[in-house]
């Protein structure tokens, strides 16, 4: 089986188009928590040690 490497300029190419899009998601995420008393940072921080 052979094994297909993806250049990491594909990647940030890729990453970088869609970062608007997932800012705005992040963004739109955080008020509809915010609203249920739920802070998006202390969820962030959560799962950033699963890491």
């Amino acid at each position: 089986m052979s094994e297909t490497i993806i250049s990491a300029d594909l990647v940030a190419s890729q990453n970088a188009a869609r970062k608007s899009d997932l800012e705005r998601d992040y963004a739109s995420l955080g008020e509809r928590l915010d609203r249920r008393g739920i802070a998006i940072d202390a969820i962030r921080d959560k799962v950033e040690k699963f890491a």
